[in-house]
């Protein structure tokens, strides 16, 4: 399971506008505390905090995914060990021009020591 579905293009006009937008908003909110301790969904609600303004029900769809694949993955976060090597490891990912709205890129990177993550950015 994912984050996000594969393969995924909203717009700001997908969808009917949800009635109350609180309960997205709300949701969306407590996911941005939420991925400072899992940074596997950091580019999810990133993505999805893009449509804070006006949510449809195609962008709750998405955030509900997002719920199911925390209550699948329980068990992940971040582990700092002591028993671990020092081995400084970068990843770094680019997506050129994707974002269907605006046509910017959107960027990040992850630098681990050892096993343990101690760096991360996303950036449209």
């Amino acid at each position: 399971m994912i984050p996000l579905t594969p393969n995924l293009k909203l717009c700001t006009h997908t969808g009917a506008l949800l009635e109350d937008p609180n309960k997205f908003r709300r949701l969306v909110g407590k996911l941005i505390h939420l991925s400072i301790t899992r940074p596997d969904i950091n580019f999810a609600v990133h993505f999805l905090s893009q449509f804070m303004s006006h949510p449809t029900d195609a962008h709750l769809k998405e955030v509900t995914h997002l719920l199911r694949y925390l209550r699948a993955t329980l068990d992940h976060g971040i582990l700092f060990a002591k028993n671990l090597g020092f081995q400084l490891i970068a990843f770094y990912e680019s997506d050129w021009g994707s974002c269907p709205n605006s046509r910017k890129s959107v960027t990040s990177y992850a630098n681990l020591l050892g096993q343990s993550l101690i760096s991360r950015k996303s950036k449209k």
